[in-house]
């Protein structure tokens, strides 16, 4: 009995940290797509100031954060499988 409880302690981890990871993603989304449609309002609306170069920084800071946020998921996964390993 003492081998399931510290399981279900070790999920929670684990849990938290595929939380993390999708709240990342999201971020980075949420962030990408902020960028694209300021780049969008610029183009179609010449009158809009739009600052091309930082919205282009943006767009690479979004795409770094979605690619942490993937091995943040990753991590959590090897995770996972270490656990049930574990436990088999």
């Amino acid at each position: 009995m003492a081998g399931v409880k510290s399981a279900r302690t070790s999920d929670k981890p684990y849990m938290d940290i595929s939380s993390i990871a999708l709240t990342g993603l999201q971020n980075a989304q949420n962030r990408f797509d902020r960028a694209a449609a300021a780049v969008t309002r610029a183009s179609s609306n010449p009158e809009d100031v739009v600052d091309l170069s930082r919205q282009t920084v943006e767009m690479l800071a979004a795409k770094n954060q979605f690619s942490a946020s993937v091995r943040v998921a990753r991590v959590a996964d090897e995770m996972q499988k270490s656990l049930l390993d574990m436990l088999i």
